[in-house]
């Protein structure tokens, strides 16, 4: 499996998709692993046709093998119990209006490998359809 890095583009978003993608009910990739080099920070650009869509979900995986045979949510800090402080996969569910959407994450520069994921939780009748994907990085220039 390859992966695209990001450094070589210099901060300017890279397509994800070549054509629109079909959500449907189950987590699909989108595109393909991308290297996270020293990136700290990154946006998942996208366009999206809802259609009959409803619960459309955006989650981010990561790795240490370019071929995700072994990969990790990456998680977000739950603090619903004031007792503790929890972890939960961060999943992204966009509302029925959303069509043209940027996500920023925080992600950690020492996670070598990421990928995006999206699913629906109703396709419906004429399920959403992913019309533009891409990415792009930056570093915050922490120590």
């Amino acid at each position: 499996m390859t992966s695209i890095g990001l450094e070589q583009y210099n901060n300017k978003a890279f397509p994800l998709i070549a054509a629109p993608q079909v959500v449907t009910g189950s987590w699909a990739d989108v595109g393909i692993p991308v290297t996270t080099g020293d990136y700290d920070l990154v946006a998942f650009w996208m366009k999206l046709t809802i259609n009959d869509g409803l619960g459309i979900q955006v989650r981010i995986l990561g790795s240490d093998v370019v071929d995700f045979t072994d990969s990790y949510v990456v998680p977000i800090q739950d603090i619903s119990d004031p007792d503790k402080i929890g972890l939960a996969p961060q999943v992204f569910e966009l509302t029925d209006e959303t069509q043209n959407l940027i996500i920023p994450m925080a992600i950690s520069d020492s996670i070598p490998f990421i990928k995006f994921q999206i699913k629906a939780t109703t396709p419906g009748a004429t399920p959403a359809s992913l019309v533009m994907a891409k990415i792009s990085a930056k570093t915050t220039g922490r120590e």
